[in-house]
C-alpha cells in the first residue's frame, strides 16, 4: 500500500508527463461561423434601462455605441448601416436582446440617432460582422 502511494506521488511531482489521452495542453477553441451580413428591422432600448447591467455585466448607458442581439457573441464588433438613411455605425454587442416584436438588434439611443432610426419610420438595417471576440 506505502509503494502504491508512493507511486501515486510520483506522478504528481513537478516535471512528470502524466497526461490522460483526451487531454490537450492547448484549451479547446469552439468554432463559430457567422452570416457575414444580417438584414431586418433595427429597434433602440427604452429609456428605463439606464444604469442597468447588461448581459456581459457592463453598467447600460444611451451615450454608448453599443448594441443588444439575441445570437452573436458578446464582444462581436458589427458595422450596422440604415438602408433609409445609408448612414452606418460600429457597435460592439454587450447585451441579449431585443425580445420582442419582429427586430434583429436593439441599439443604444447614440446609436440609433446617429443611424437616424430613432425617428425614421423605416428602420431596416444591414448588420455586417466585422470582428468576433477573441
Amino acid at each position: 500500500m506505502l509503494g502504491a502511494a508512493l507511486l501515486s506521488f510520483a506522478v504528481l511531482l513537478p516535471g512528470s508527463q502524466s497526461a490522460c489521452e483526451w487531454q490537450s495542453p492547448a484549451p479547446v477553441r469552439k468554432l463559430l461561423v457567422a452570416p457575414s451580413s444580417l438584414e431586418g428591422d433595427a429597434c433602440y432600448y427604452a429609456q428605463k434601462f439606464e444604469g442597468r447591467k447588461t448581459a456581459n455585466g457592463e453598467i447600460f448607458r444611451h451615450a454608448l455605441m453599443t448594441a443588444a442581439h439575441k445570437e452573436l457573441p458578446l464582444g462581436t464588433v458589427v458595422r450596422v448601416r440604415s438602408r433609409a438613411t445609408g448612414k452606418d455605425v460600429l457597435l460592439r454587442i454587450n447585451d441579449r436582446g431585443p425580445f420582442g416584436g419582429k427586430f434583429i438588434i436593439d441599439l443604444t439611443r447614440a446609436a440609433a440617432e446617429s443611424l437616424g432610426v430613432h425617428v425614421s419610420l423605416d428602420r431596416s438595417v444591414t448588420i455586417e460582422v466585422l470582428r468576433l471576440p477573441d
